[in-house]
């Protein structure tokens, strides 16, 4: 027969991805992380491997959904040879934004 499994989500989960125009999510990224990665050529996923972290959670990280533990604000300075406060500079931004950006974006494709 079929699964009858359920799907649960938390208010939080629901929340992150739904695209209601009230239903925004603020959240802090580390523009200067991703420019430092940038600049020095490593790749999420080589960097992933080297702080010994998978991918999923350096993207979560880098896109404001997971505050990094001491340890890896640490390791990741070193690897990235920058200062900490520098590179975890935290910038707020909005889903709302994000989502009305993507969608002028693709109206001019």
């Amino acid at each position: 027969m079929g699964n009858t499994r359920q799907s649960t989500f938390s208010p939080r989960t629901l929340q992150r991805h739904s695209r209601e125009p009230n239903m925004s999510l603020n959240r802090d990224i580390y523009p200067n992380l991703k420019l430092r990665m940038y600049t020095t050529g490593i790749r999420q996923n080589r960097l992933a491997r080297m702080l010994g972290i998978h991918e999923a959670s350096l993207s979560r990280i880098m896109n404001g959904f997971r505050e990094p533990t001491g340890d890896v604000r640490v390791h990741l300075a070193e690897i990235l040879q920058s200062d900490p406060d520098w590179l975890f500079y935290k910038m707020q931004i909005s889903d709302d934004v994000a989502f009305s950006d993507n969608a002028q974006y693709a109206a001019h494709q």
